[in-house]
């Protein structure tokens, strides 16, 4: 294969890649201002859980308020 085309593949995968990585953090982010912009504790707790397990970002458990809830969330996503 010419050294030019792989050069230029490699170069256009690197930046699909850092696209999507782009993405998805612009995308929790969006997620995690939207959760905290939510009055009832309980729905806004449940918005935080499946925040945190769509992106698994344990951190995220953190701002649950309710114990179980809480616990739940940081049990069930992986390291």
């Amino acid at each position: 294969m010419n050294r030019k085309i792989l050069v230029m593949l490699v170069t256009i995968g690197i930046v699909v890649i850092a696209i999507t990585l782009l993405s998805a953090i612009i995308a929790a982010n969006n997620a995690d201002k939207n959760c905290g912009s939510i009055s009832d504790q309980s729905a806004k707790d449940d918005c935080y859980h499946s925040l945190a397990h769509e992106t698994n970002d344990k951190n995220l458990c953190n701002n649950i308020f309710d114990s179980e809830k809480k616990e739940h969330c940081f049990g069930h996503i992986p390291e």
